[in-house]
């Protein structure tokens, strides 16, 4: 009598693996499902000509993605700033996955603004918090105390007199 292979042993899923959760090459078991594509926006401040932003875009997306992962630009004129949505492939066509760090997004940035100077749109590749717009995040330590403050209020105690 032939042995079915584990995975079928334990209803459709190795030992020790959840319905819902992936396996890795190695065959550890992922809390995550695997990025299929990365969704990135490309936004300008109100008054930025909304055609020029696209042609940067295009242009930007043609030197950094289109030699390995496919993609696909929506330009978006719906709010006061205009703004581009970019969805790309994550696992290139070689079958290279791209991880995108805080690195690489300092390099684009700066390339996109390169862009956008050769189209006529003065722009500087400035991050968040030099703008101002960072938002200072809580330690930790101090924001969990809140966090269960909030979810679970004590209820008011009354002490015997």
């Amino acid at each position: 009598m032939q042995r079915a292979p584990e995975q079928e042993r334990a209803g459709g899923h190795r030992q020790g693996h959840k319905p819902g959760q992936q396996l890795s090459q190695s065959n550890k078991v992922r809390s995550k499902p695997t990025k299929l594509v990365h969704k990135i926006i490309f936004s300008m401040p109100a008054g930025t000509p909304p055609d020029r932003l696209l042609a940067a875009v295009r242009d930007f997306a043609e030197k950094e993605y289109a030699p390995k992962h496919r993609y696909a630009l929506a330009l978006h004129t719906d709010e006061p700033h205009p703004h581009v949505h970019v969805v790309m492939k994550a696992m290139s066509e070689e079958g290279e996955r791209l991880h995108i760090r805080k690195a690489t997004l300092r390099k684009w940035r700066k390339a996109f603004a390169r862009d956008l100077h050769n189209h006529g749109v003065a722009s500087k590749a400035t991050q968040r918090w030099a703008r101002g717009k960072a938002k200072m995040s809580k330690l930790k330590g101090i924001y969990r105390p809140v966090r269960i403050a909030q979810t679970f209020p004590q209820k008011a105690r009354s002490h015997p007199s």
